[in-house]
């Protein structure tokens, strides 16, 4: 059984490998929406809180789009995020090299608690 210092281990040696693997992005937390105007033509918008964080960032593989069986689509991207960093959610969005992308799957990899979440999207 795995005690709460093997964990606390395992979560820094997530983050000690993190410098070497992850690069930069920028997660969008929704926060809400600013509401628009019906009689001016002007309709709503999100708002989000914007987070500079480091993730693990790869395109998804060809063999993992065509199981898919269309859910994932050329260019989806997989972001491996540390749990120490924050929680994702599917109304955020994530800002990667210039891209916006919107979370299409998250899970949790849990092993005695939420070690990294693996979120996967597409762009907008």
């Amino acid at each position: 059984m795995l005690t709460e210092k093997d964990v606390a281990t395992m979560q820094a040696d997530l983050a000690d490998i993190g410098a070497d693997i992850e690069e930069p992005i920028t997660y969008k937390r929704f926060t809400g929406m600013t509401p628009g105007d019906a009689a001016l033509g002007i309709a709503e918008s999100p708002n989000y809180d914007d987070t500079a964080i480091q993730a693990s960032c790869r395109e998804l593989s060809m063999e993992e789009i065509q199981n898919s069986g269309g859910f994932y689509v050329f260019g989806d991207m997989e972001f491996k995020i540390r749990a120490s960093v924050l929680t994702p959610t599917y109304g955020d969005r994530i800002d990667y090299m210039g891209a916006i992308y919107r979370p299409k799957s998250v899970k949790r990899t849990y092993l005695g608690s939420t070690l990294s979440y693996t979120v996967r999207a597409g762009k907008e």
